[in-house]
């Protein structure tokens, strides 16, 4: 399993620094400016949606998934996260929860 960074930099591509390090596999960043959260997946036995904040103190796991998670995508207005979860067994579902892990909803489809 391999390790990864991110990393943040001005507009202009300099002062690039480390924010976060050691993580899982990191995809599909995404952040909202509004709670300076910074939201990623990570791989691994389970796919995990976890967050810092945009100093990439306090890490978080939000959410544990039992399949592979595709993308992960946020609505800032109302606080909550959105993924596609993709599994070997022809399902495919669309997920949401509350920035803290709460509210999970799941829809599942069989994939033709």
């Amino acid at each position: 399993m391999s390790t990864g960074t991110i990393w943040r930099a001005g507009t202009d591509g300099d002062n690039v620094k480390t924010v976060l390090r050691g993580l899982t596999e990191p995809s599909s960043l995404v952040i909202d400016p509004n709670t300076r959260y910074v939201f990623w997946l990570s791989a691994g036995e389970m796919s995990n949606i976890q967050r810092s904040g945009l100093t990439g103190a306090l890490i978080t796991t939000v959410l544990k998934i039992p399949s592979r998670v595709l993308c992960l995508a946020t609505d800032a207005v109302d606080r909550k996260l959105f993924w596609i979860q993709y599994s070997e067994n022809e399902f495919s579902a669309l997920g949401s929860c509350d920035y803290n892990g709460s509210a999970v909803n799941v829809i599942s489809q069989r994939l033709r």
